[in-house]
């Protein structure tokens, strides 16, 4: 009776979880970009890469503005903006697995156990810019409360965020 029928459904979401990871996964390696002197950055060392432009970017922005989380939320825009092809998706892919994870029938403590899955997926890079994106107007619409209510933010690590110090508007 009723048993299988969950048992059938939990293990249809776990399929589809592991897909959504693969694919998420196979979208990180297929990442490029060419750098100064043609030399390609690619897959996980890419978010490396855009970390240190987004530092370039408020390093030149702090001269002459003041500080503070908005000023670094505008540096990763800024970035975005010049990545769409890269954040966007990336980050749109990363959404739906979460959305996925949190719209299912799971119980609360499955979800979160799924969603720290989703989170030790993540790089230290990934980690900072994910931060930001939930800050940005790119996802704090929809993503921001998904990242709070899972704690993705969790075991970041918070010196390589643009200024540690920042009072953060994320809730605890």
């Amino acid at each position: 009776g009723k048993l299988r029928i969950s048992s059938a459904r939990s293990k249809s979401f776990e399929t589809s979880f592991f897909q959504l990871l693969m694919l998420h996964s196979q979208l990180v390696s297929d990442v490029r970009d060419k750098i100064e002197g043609g030399y390609n950055a690619e897959g996980r060392r890419m978010f490396s890469l855009l970390q240190k432009r987004m530092r370039n970017f408020y390093d030149d922005a702090i001269e002459k503005n003041e500080d503070g989380e908005q000023l670094a939320v505008e540096c990763y825009e800024a970035l975005y903006e010049k990545h769409p092809e890269i954040l966007g998706h990336y980050f749109r892919h990363l959404y739906h697995i979460i959305k996925f994870v949190a719209d299912s029938k799971l119980a609360l403590i499955d979800k979160q156990r799924y969603a720290s899955i989703v989170r030790a997926q993540l790089s230290v890079y990934e980690h900072v810019l994910l931060h930001y994106n939930g800050l940005s107007g790119y996802g704090k619409e929809k993503f921001k409360e998904l990242i709070e209510r899972f704690a993705l933010l969790e075991n970041m690590q918070r010196d390589l965020l643009l200024n540690e110090n920042h009072k953060t508007s994320y809730k605890p």
